[in-house]
């Protein structure tokens, strides 16, 4: 079969062309016996596809290498950590304490440690408003106005556990942890 192959390549099929191509290309074949117009289209297109096994294998790397990040929120890189105190206006209760290490735990005061996706809306110096999902634990939107770097000022709304909740809340450092 092969005999005939390479004898007369000319008179195969395309499919058998490229088999033989293939056959040639790892050694079983020699080149000569193809027709030099296939084997010209066939180097052609090897060479395509190793260009493009390339391309698609450093567009993956770059991909691995850099995952979507969050934007940098300068309200919340802005903020001092520690002890803050978190009251609500209006309210008579003395607040709520809180350890500040992670800023990001103002956005989503409602769901805790939840792990949430969250889309910023605006960011700004001053202003930062995100809005945010915790799959069946519920949603909210939360802006904060930071007046300085230990005072911030707190609104954030949304549902948690199939109930609405709305707040205003002003965050204050008073002191280290």
């Amino acid at each position: 079969m092969l005999a005939m192959m390479s004898k007369n390549s000319y008179r195969l099929p395309y499919f058998a062309t490229i088999i033989a191509i293939i056959l040639a290309y790892h050694g079983n074949v020699p080149m000569s016996s193809i027709q030099p117009r296939k084997r010209n289209i066939f180097m052609k297109c090897l060479k395509f596809i190793k260009i493009m096994t390339a391309s698609v294998a450093v567009f993956a790397g770059f991909a691995v290498a850099a995952p979507a990040q969050t934007p940098r929120m300068a309200v919340l890189d802005g903020l001092a950590p520690g002890e803050w105190t978190l009251k609500e206006r209006g309210s008579d209760e003395p607040g709520k304490k809180v350890c500040l290490g992670n800023p990001e735990l103002l956005l989503q005061i409602k769901h805790g440690n939840t792990s949430c996706t969250r889309y910023v809306i605006e960011n700004t110096a001053k202003k930062l408003r995100v809005s945010y999902k915790c799959g069946s634990a519920g949603q909210g939107v939360t802006e904060i106005k930071q007046e300085s770097s230990a005072l911030v000022q707190i609104h954030s709304q949304g549902i948690r556990n199939n109930s609405p909740f709305s707040f205003y809340a002003e965050g204050r450092r008073t002191g280290s942890c």
